[in-house]
């Protein structure tokens, strides 16, 4: 197999016939993002991909249903997208402080996850932000 043969490769993994591990790395986001949904990877390769470039790695990893603490607490500090997914996934499991945290993002997809669906609304009906100075924690 070639360093071209991404689909083969992410097919492997997502198959569980290629270690995840082993891939956390690759240059293809395609086959980081296999990994991050592979039921082959390993807590290791969990906190690796949480810090992986690419942010639809990261939420296809915040999606998984057995993170650990620590990957579920470096996941609730990323972009909203992210958190979101988290949100929306593991609400049961997140502490008091990431949930204080995490319900102070202004971004409608993460306040809906948390139920907060008039917030989310309102957030929505705002649109995007003028990019000023606050980001997204206030």
């Amino acid at each position: 197999m070639t360093d071209d043969d991404w689909p083969t490769l992410a097919e492997r993994i997502l198959d569980g016939t290629e270690p995840a591990d082993g891939h956390v790395d690759d240059r293809s986001r395609v086959v980081r993002g296999a990994a991050a949904k592979a039921a082959t990877l390993t807590p290791h390769g969990m906190h690796r991909l949480a810090g992986d470039t690419d942010t639809g790695v990261r939420a296809l990893l915040a999606a998984r249903d057995d993170l650990d603490a620590e990957t579920l607490d470096r996941l609730s500090w990323d972009v909203p997208r992210v958190v979101a997914v988290l949100a929306r996934y593991h609400l049961k499991d997140l502490t008091v402080e990431q949930l204080g945290r995490i319900r102070l993002v202004e971004d409608a997809d993460v306040q809906e996850a948390l139920l907060q669906i008039r917030l989310g609304r309102l957030i929505r009906a705002l649109g995007e932000p003028d990019g000023g100075r606050r980001g997204w924690f206030r």
